[in-house]
């Protein structure tokens, strides 16, 4: 007996299918791009976490909310599918202190994003926490001194600087290369770096006395490809 021919399937369910490859597409670049032998990719990695799991946790918000009686196959497949990928995330990146500080110090080594990108980061993070300022301060001040450390163990012996004067503005000078943090990855990292260039529009003025401050504080390279 032949089986009965399924016609096309409906709006819905083909909204739902580009909220699945969309949701796997996150993933496969991830992986696309940390497993390229000829580009860098510590300075994403941080990013790329982030990336993986806002994605993650925007699907299983948006299964939850579904009543069960309501779901159909697809729906259970994402919940099942979101609620265990939240699972073994968070077993191994949920919370901030089990990332490794060296991702972070990737982040800030970056050019277009150096410290501040961080900072607003742990804004975002613990935005919901009563003691948010005073977390967001704890943690960027101890990203900085890791890199300060690091670098008073491999600066030159003869470089020596007195404290100087600096206008820090953003988007001082473009990287003209197409990098891969950019191109590749879905809504969340796009959103993510949306959200930074608005934020490279500041302006301040310092004193410097480090040499870790003075990259800190140089202007930002633009993020546009």
């Amino acid at each position: 007996m032949k089986n009965k021919r399924v016609g096309p399937r409906s709006d819905e369910g083909w909204e739902k299918a580009v909220t699945f490859v969309m949701f796997l597409k996150t993933f496969y670049d991830v992986t696309l791009k940390i497993s390229a032998s000829l580009h860098p990719t510590s300075h994403s990695t941080f990013h790329d976490l982030l990336a993986i799991d806002g994605e993650i946790r925007e699907l299983y918000r948006y299964d939850v909310t579904i009543p069960i009686e309501e779901r159909t196959a697809m729906d259970t497949l994402l919940n099942d599918m979101a609620a265990s990928m939240k699972k073994k995330y968070d077993k191994y990146w949920g919370e901030l202190h089990k990332v490794n500080p060296f991702l972070m110090i990737g982040v800030v080594i970056d050019p277009r994003f150096k410290l501040r990108n961080l900072k607003h980061i742990f804004e975002e993070i613990f935005e919901n926490d009563p003691t948010c300022d005073r977390l967001v301060a704890q943690k960027t001040n101890e990203v900085k001194q890791l890199l300060m450390n690091m670098y008073e163990v491999y600066k030159p012996s003869s470089n020596n600087m007195g404290a100087t004067s600096t206008t820090n503005e953003s988007g001082g000078s473009t990287n003209n290369e197409t990098d891969s943090s950019l191109v590749f990855g879905g809504r969340k990292q796009k959103t993510m770096m949306e959200k930074w260039k608005k934020i490279q529009q500041e302006s301040e003025n310092v004193v410097i006395t480090h040499e870790v401050d003075r990259y800190l504080l140089d202007p930002l390279e633009s993020i546009d490809e």
